[in-house]
């Protein structure tokens, strides 16, 4: 068996997702660590009579172990400060089960109820996504496919993500959602550093490449979503927001803006098209952004007076309430058609698909606070509702819930939140008639869920109540992203839950 699982991760001290693999100078041992763990001295594989085959000091994550065999059973342990060894990983050296990987894009269709569903193309069966948003960060920020740059470290590891892609292999996953970012010098990511002068950074784009492909192989889909809305930031994408409104409300609601988006999209797209055209494929479709939403306190909003004339060509009248609501729904729905018609363009049948926060985890509802005034609230931050994008050119919509207070049960806070998107409601028929909707994000934070045994109970809550709520899908934040210890995430068990949430719809 690859991909070794402990009863509790804490067992097995500040190493998890061990595994094995066969390489040509001999059998690789890798693993990870838990950066909320230190202590490690060293990593030892032994074989069951106690010889040592390899070993490693941290940060060494790997070791080519000396006169192994296939078949063979070896043991691999943390060496803690102070002499303590942490509970072995009992681990089976031997190439993972071949996956009858099913190829086929994924597309659209009524359903037999008449709801929307996704398909394979190519064995026309129903697809429900199942799956996991796979994260790295780094200094507060993205790190997941970051390359080595002038002026930093690559934070990609292809043996984590292709343990990470046979654990969800055997455990009957299919979906992967991850980020393509770029936004900081700490993590340059796809922009390449401040002082690139290319649209995209080819080392980050291989990383991408590799990612994609390991996932193929195991028959997994994988859902980029672009940021939180910006450009990459580098000199190209500078050059090409001169002259733009400050903040990303210029990204959807003016021409130059909306182009600049469409050529980041699109470039990626194509940068993939011309090395290995068939991993679009892989693609369950491409995300606009994770989280749409319009900030009150930017251009044109900020403003309470005037007008402006938005990318659609239509004028708005800034003093009045049901002009500023019309700016909000006719800007996004002008900016999704141009999106997905540019995308379409490139990669004809890939799905295109947009990122939601519920109106009520921002402190607003769509009855009170739909015309975008500034200082209406404490939080600037006005996401459009699942039911505004009913009528958008998107093939599907991905609605993100996590229960933020003790007091509320799960099905009240689910309600609520779902309500406040208008997707419990008359809203919701003509939505989910023509577009899937996927809970591309749910989680349990630590200061609501007081153990690991009660987020359990929580996941597996919101996983119910999105499949009787007619939800096409799940995928659960995060699989592993201890980075960000604010929430509990599904490898904290060394890989048990990760089987457990696998076993439902």
């Amino acid at each position: 068996m690859t991909v070794c699982l402990l009863s509790s991760a804490a067992a097995a001290g500040p190493i998890y997702l061990v595994d094995a693999f066969n390489e040509e100078a001999g059998w690789r041992v890798h693993w990870r660590y838990d950066p909320r763990q230190g202590g490690c001295r060293e990593v030892r594989v032994t074989d069951a009579a106690g010889r040592v085959l390899g070993r490693a000091v941290p940060p060494g994550d790997s070791c080519i172990l000396d006169r192994a065999s296939a078949g063979q059973k070896v043991l691999v342990a943390a060496e803690l400060d102070g002499g303590a060894t942490a509970t072995p990983c009992r681990l089976t050296l031997q190439d993972p089960p071949g996956r009858a990987t099913t190829p086929g894009r994924i597309a659209v269709r009524k359903g037999p109820t008449g709801q929307a569903e996704f398909f394979n193309t190519q064995t026309g069966q129903t697809f429900v996504v199942k799956g996991f948003n796979y994260i790295r960060l780094r200094h507060g920020d993205h790190s997941t496919f970051d390359a080595d740059t002038p002026a930093t470290a690559a934070d990609y590891d292809p043996l984590d993500a292709e343990s990470m892609f046979r654990l969800l292999a055997r455990h009957g996953y299919n979906t992967v959602r991850v980020f393509i970012i770029g936004r900081s010098r700490g993590n340059p990511g796809i922009a390449g550093g401040p002082d690139a002068a290319a649209a995209l950074y080819e080392p980050y784009m291989r990383n991408v490449l590799d990612f994609l492909r390991r996932a193929r192989r195991h028959g997994v889909y994988v859902l980029p979503t672009f940021g939180d809305g910006e450009l990459p930031a580098n000199r190209y994408w500078a050059a090409r927001r001169q002259g733009l409104p400050r903040g990303k409300n210029a990204l959807y609601l003016t021409k130059a803006g909306i182009d600049a988006k469409a050529e980041y999209v699109t470039g990626f797209l194509t940068w993939i098209k011309e090395q290995d055209p068939a991993l679009l494929e892989t693609l369950l479709g491409v995300q606009c952004q994770n989280e749409l939403y319009l900030d009150a306190r930017s251009w044109p909003f900020s403003e309470t007076t005037g007008s402006v004339t938005a990318a659609n060509g239509k004028t708005y009248d800034l003093s009045d309430a049901d002009d500023r609501r019309r700016l909000m729904a006719e800007g996004i729905r002008f900016y999704h058609e141009r999106l997905t018609a540019a995308v379409r363009r490139v990669a004809p049948g890939l799905l295109v698909s947009e990122g939601l926060f519920v109106p009520r985890a921002v402190g607003k509802s769509p009855a009170t606070h739909a015309a975008v005034w500034p200082g209406t609230t404490s939080d600037p931050r006005f996401p459009p509702t699942a039911g505004m994008l009913a009528g958008s050119p998107l093939d599907f919509v991905d609605v993100h819930f996590y229960r933020t207070r003790r007091e509320e049960t799960v099905e009240e806070a689910f309600r609520r939140d779902m309500l406040s998107t208008e997707y419990l409601d008359a809203a919701m028929e003509p939505l989910i008639r023509d577009k899937p909707v996927i809970l591309g994000e749910f989680g349990a934070f630590q200061h609501v869920e007081a153990s690991f045994d009660e987020a359990v109970d929580t996941l597996l809550a919101i996983r119910a109540l999105a499949h009787r709520h007619g939800m096409a899908g799940w995928m659960m934040w995060t699989f592993d992203a201890f980075e960000q210890p604010r929430l509990w995430h599904a490898m904290e068990d060394g890989g048990a839950f990760v089987e457990r949430l696998g076993q439902g719809r």
